[in-house]
């Protein structure tokens, strides 16, 4: 499990520190953390390039017949230029980045997220901000939004609507949720697309025929993969019964076990694989049975930056989009509704109150 640092872009003694243009120390320590990674992406790229190149001008070494080297060049060649070029422009824009990171200064200025497809963007008047942390737990609605100009990376926000609210609850003297629901119910349906039928229905532990037809395309797709697998599995078959292919294998018996092992969990991954995920939602179709857990929702991240996402909840983990860590509000409690068998989450609503 691994966990990468996330700026607290709602932490009041950061919006605070935001407001006077200092960017803090976390927040800067995180941002040349994350600025990093492209730059010592090319480098690597750039010396794998060189690797290739290399046997190749090395004295004596074997080169190629006449009639290849104008396909080498422009493969091996255009490579070697773009890399070389993009190798420069990642060091001229993470020096200035990292200059702006170190220096500031923090600007302000009121938008909204909103959500697109399924993508979550920050937008300010003249245009869109960024961050390299990708995780950013902002429902949509409008905000005040503190960044950086020149690199307009994303800092740190607080929401206008729950500004107000708050200004409202303390001046009637009348208790305030700890957070927006009326804004939190529908993030979670725009990120796991489910509506109002789908909850009532999931809510008496039942599926609707909407989503036992999404379940389906997921079968479809695996089905796809399943043939498509039988399929360049049968042109190998084709190959030796044929005698289009002559493999020559070592007499070594234990080369021969060696490459028995590998080549069967090859096979039974391919093929298990999807027959197991067609199988478990056939089964979860046919049942129509939904389940229930109750509590707060932690979001994980397993696999450094391409990571898989997942909600944790009574220590159970779900597999989530990424998109899935803009919709819910940390310390809130939620009753989450997954299929049994294929663990996924069909829809999920929060609980008034805190545990």
């Amino acid at each position: 499990m691994s966990q990468y640092p996330t700026l607290p872009f709602t932490d009041p003694d950061v919006i605070a520190s935001n407001r006077q243009g200092i960017i803090t120390p976390e927040q800067q320590e995180i941002l040349l953390f994350y600025v990093s990674w492209p730059f010592w992406g090319c480098l690597v790229w750039f010396i794998l390039t060189g690797l290739i190149l290399f046997p190749f001008w090395w004295p004596g070494s074997e080169q190629l017949p006449a009639f290849m080297m104008p396909l080498y060049v422009l493969i091996f060649g255009g490579g070697a230029v773009l890399t070389t070029a993009m190798f420069g422009w990642q060091i001229w824009k993470g020096l200035r980045q990292r200059q702006e990171i170190k220096r500031g200064p923090v600007v302000w200025a009121d938008g909204e997220v909103i959500v697109r497809g399924e993508r979550f963007e920050v937008l300010i008047p003249d245009g869109r901000l960024q961050s390299p942390v990708q995780k950013f737990n902002l429902l949509p609605g409008p905000y005040r939004f503190y960044f950086l100009p020149r690199s307009r990376f994303l800092l740190s926000a607080e929401s206008i609507e729950q500004n107000a609210a708050d200004l409202v609850a303390n001046a009637l003297n009348i208790p305030r949720l700890p957070a927006d629901l009326t804004r939190a119910l529908p993030a979670l349906m725009q990120t796991f697309r489910f509506n109002e039928a789908d909850l009532a229905q999931n809510r008496a532990g039942g599926l609707t025929n909407r989503q036992r037809g999404r379940i389906f395309l997921d079968i479809l797709l695996y089905l796809g993969m399943l043939l498509a697998v039988t399929f360049f599995a049968g042109l190998v078959v084709a190959g030796y019964w044929f005698g289009w292919t002559e493999p020559e294998i070592p007499d070594s018996w234990l080369f021969q076990v060696w490459q028995f092992v590998c080549l069967g969990g090859i096979v039974l991954f391919a093929f298990g694989y999807p027959l197991w995920n067609i199988a478990t939602r056939l089964i979860d179709i046919l049942s129509g049975q939904v389940s229930t857990l109750s509590g707060p929702i932690q979001f994980k991240i397993r696999g450094g930056r391409s990571s898989t996402s997942y909600y944790v909840i009574q220590g159970q983990e779900f597999q989530v989009k990424h998109t899935a860590y803009h919709s819910f509000i940390e310390k809130l409690p939620y009753h989450v509704y997954y299929i049994p068998r294929t663990k996924e989450i069909v829809s999920l609503e929060p609980v008034e109150g805190r545990y």
